[in-house]
């Protein structure tokens, strides 16, 4: 007779049943010939998780020059992706000067910008003034927008050589602590779930490192400088952006801790079902001595059963966190432009002040999503 779900997670699964809340425990029956018993493994979420992240964290100490390195590469991109961005506001103040023959009153960081172009029109041998104006500022985005991509290259190339590094290191730590476990640790873990240390709990370390680090300082980065700009360009429109901070801080977090629920659940289940293959497979000459082809069929697809479930929750919660809080986010966006426009037609801001920080608006939302996002899959 084939087991039921509690009975093949009580002998494959270490972590929490997510309808059951703590752990399964429990002495591990044998399967065919399989394990004879022991105490429960600890697997799922970490203790203590910030501990943890360091301790990952002191593999990256050889690759200290390099990482310093793609921290520079970050921050160089960052810088080029807001100033490139601030200086559309002189080129479209400038059109639309030419056009209504209106200037409107200018921050000192657009004054600045407007000096900047000015400076370089003199090495455009142009007769219009304002051709010389665009072409300037055109030729000077293209600079800037082709450094950000050189270093953005530059730091990709780099972190994905460290990650590597550090998962090899990891890997071979991993192995060389097996060597010296005593027997009673395999007797009491399934060997699928070993095997899935090495693979898929590598592979999300190395995710991590080449990724969700990256982009949580990045995103921190991004979230000060364009701060910074945004409070340089109109303080009104800044402050009615940072009201719905909270609001995307609290909905980031709610999901967030729904998401890393399911994925701790959906490892567990994947662990589970390694264990199952690797056992039957290895006792294939028992199953077929004793007939047991169907039980080992039907206990399969019940653990592959609660493993979609599983993932499939895992999955939605983790891709829901961006369309959420990216239409919250527009509701930020059309509050902030709407603003924006008043303030226009009252002579507070020029046209070109009004789309630059439009576009700051959207990327001051974006870092905190993907900052909630990656902080889900690391804790």
């Amino acid at each position: 007779m084939a087991r039921s779900l509690e009975a093949l997670q009580k002998q494959y699964n270490s972590a929490p049943d997510p309808k059951k809340g703590p752990p399964i425990g429990g002495p591990r029956g044998g399967h065919r010939g399989g394990h004879r018993g022991g105490p429960p493994g600890k697997g799922g979420k970490p203790k203590n998780a910030k501990k943890t992240l360091c301790r990952l964290l002191g593999y990256l100490r050889p690759y200290i020059p390099r990482f310093i390195a793609v921290l520079f590469c970050m921050l160089i991109s960052t810088v080029t992706s807001l100033v490139g961005s601030y200086l559309l506001a002189p080129i479209i103040d400038r059109i639309a000067f030419e056009v209504t023959g209106k200037a409107a009153a200018k921050t000192g960081i657009q004054q600045l910008a407007d000096r900047c172009i000015t400076h370089f029109t003199a090495f455009v041998p142009l007769e219009s003034e304002v051709f010389r104006y665009i072409i300037t500022a055109v030729i000077l985005l293209l600079i800037i927008y082709l450094s950000g991509v050189i270093t953005t290259y530059l730091q990709s190339r780099i972190m994905l050589g460290i990650s590597q590094g550090v998962a090899q290191r990891i890997r071979n730590d991993l192995f060389a602590k097996l060597q010296k476990l005593p027997v009673r640790y395999y007797d009491a873990h399934p060997t699928g779930e070993i095997m899935s240390r090495f693979t898929n709990d590598i592979d999300n370390i190395d995710t991590m490192l080449n990724n969700s680090l990256l982009s949580l300082v990045s995103g921190t980065v991004t979230i000060v400088g364009t701060f910074v700009f945004m409070i340089s360009t109109n303080w009104i429109l800044t402050l009615v952006t940072v009201v719905f901070l909270p609001i995307f801080m609290r909905g980031g977090m709610m999901i967030a801790k729904r998401s890393q629920k399911y994925f701790g659940h959906q490892q567990a289940a994947l662990g589970a079902v390694n264990g199952y293959m690797e056992e039957t497979v290895t006792g294939q000459k028992v199953v077929k001595v004793f007939n047991h082809e169907q039980e080992c069929i039907d206990e399969f697809n019940t653990l592959n059963d609660d493993m979609r479930d599983k993932q499939f929750k895992a999955q939605f919660w983790g891709g829901v966190m961006g369309p959420i809080m990216g239409n919250t986010s527009q509701i930020s966006y059309a509050i902030t432009v709407g603003l924006g426009g008043v303030l226009m037609c009252f002579g507070r801001m020029t046209p070109g002040a009004l789309t630059v920080f439009a576009t700051y608006s959207r990327q001051f939302s974006m870092p905190i999503n993907q900052i909630s996002m990656q902080v889900s899959t690391i804790f």
